[in-house]
């Protein structure tokens, strides 16, 4: 049985690295990649055994061009099923997949409310998208949710399937790259790192981790914060924000390819969205838990789900930030305490195992 998955905008994701390899047993592998240039994913799969095409994306102008791109290429590969993934992959390779015949048209929805609060036209694109899908992959309750309720998608089209991840990865951390990193970024072994990885985007709530971070650092001159993936539309506001603490107090690294070996050099991880829906799923509340850090969250996409306070995590309200500040107060010398989130944490994360993942997406496939 051929697939062809059809991926837009992505440099390096690493659960896709991890499906190909679960899946290649049992399912002929074709890639689409649309984007605007090459990528860390597209390195892979010049090493892989895996065929792909590559079409430059330069936006939504571009769609009806990379349309008769796609289906060319379909009736050329006769895929039983098209998979897709993200916004403008989902446009081009739904539609491609309709007109060329493909029997079985998937999607995976990666976003959650965005759309309903922040653009209407891309309320429509997500319309148009669940009527060219024969079947919606909903990576959180949260999104399968959203699906039935705001979208009025028909529940026998809505598969719930959670990110599967191999655990196997989280100890594998290379020492000499993480010494690299901490050279490039002028860090050191005695170094207590407070960790973030978000995007600079209002939702995120990055605002709020910096403005604990700045109260704490008062009483805590030994901490640093470290901030990756640190751009994005927020970008001048929080830099603002930043500059109002001492100078050698934070980092922002903008793109970080090997997140999983830099966990370990996290004390703590912060990750606290402004809501409970905003977060389709948020891979991080998973990769820190693995990492075997222990964090503080606010409750968003998949952590409603599994998150528990005082459990596996510190769970604190949305939008606060004095709570956020208590909390780093309350693990950052409790030995016993972030022994205990630790332990539970990684316990806790093992229902997402890429095993599991792979084998609901083959009895999709295969139904």
């Amino acid at each position: 049985m051929k697939v062809v998955f059809i991926i837009s905008n992505i440099d390096r994701w690493m659960t896709f690295e991890w499906m190909t390899e679960g899946l290649a047993q049992d399912f002929d592998l074709h890639f689409i990649l649309l984007n605007s240039g090459h990528s860390y994913f597209e390195e892979y799969l010049k090493k892989s055994p895996y065929s792909y095409n590559l079409i430059d994306y330069s936006g939504k102008t571009s769609i009806p061009t990379c349309v008769w791109k796609v289906k060319k290429i379909l009736c050329t590969q006769k895929p039983h099923i098209v998979h897709t993934h993200f916004l403008d992959a989902n446009l081009v390779g739904l539609t491609a997949a309709w007109l060329a015949g493909v029997p079985k048209r998937i999607q995976t929805r990666h976003h959650s409310v965005f759309h309903h609060r922040y653009s209407k036209k891309g309320v429509l694109y997500d319309l148009y998208c669940n009527a060219r899908a024969t079947h919606i992959i909903a990576i959180s309750q949260i999104v399968s949710e959203l699906l039935a309720t705001k979208e009025k998608v028909p529940l026998k089209k809505i598969y719930l399937v959670h990110h599967g991840f191999d655990f196997s990865a989280f100890n594998r951390a290379d020492p000499d790259y993480i010494q690299q990193f901490m050279s490039d970024n002028r860090l050191s072994s005695g170094n207590k790192i407070i960790g973030v990885i978000s995007r600079y985007i209002d939702w995120k709530g990055v605002d709020y981790i910096v403005k604990a971070f700045g109260d704490f650092q008062k009483n805590h001159p030994e901490a640093i914060l470290v901030l990756l993936n640190a751009r994005g539309p927020a970008k001048q506001r929080i830099q603002e924000a930043l500059a109002h603490l001492p100078t050698d107090s934070y980092r922002e690294v903008v793109f970080e390819k090997n997140i999983l070996d830099i966990f370990s050099l996290f004390s703590v991880f912060v990750h606290t969205p402004i809501d409970r829906e905003v977060e389709a799923f948020g891979q991080v509340y998973v990769e820190a838990l693995a990492s075997q850090i222990p964090s503080i969250f606010t409750l968003s996409g998949v952590a409603n789900e599994f998150v528990k306070h005082k459990e596996n995590a510190w769970v604190v309200n949305h939008q606060d930030a004095n709570a956020i500040q208590e909390a780093l107060e309350k693990i950052w010398l409790d030995t016993n305490l972030k022994n205990h989130l630790i332990e539970n944490g990684l316990e806790s994360v093992k229902i997402f195992g890429i095993n599991d993942f792979c084998k609901k997406l083959k009895d999709i496939y295969e139904a």
